[in-house]
């Protein structure tokens, strides 16, 4: 979150539905033989590049 201003859930959303693997993150292991929980190392070019493709805030009024 320091880096991006994501949220935890926000990446693993994102993981799951808008990233592909291999391109925007990918999973490393110290053996060589990476898993689903394995920490992942993210492109941040390409994760800044999607969140600025974003739509912007839709102000609501109370």
């Amino acid at each position: 979150m320091a880096i991006t201003g994501l949220k935890k859930n926000t990446i693993k959303y994102a993981r799951d539905i808008s990233w592909m693997e291999g391109r925007e993150y990918k999973h490393v292991s110290g053996n060589g033989i990476p898993h689903e929980t394995a920490a992942c190392f993210y492109n941040r070019e390409l994760v800044d590049e999607w969140i600025q493709k974003m739509p912007k805030a839709i102000r609501r009024e109370r």
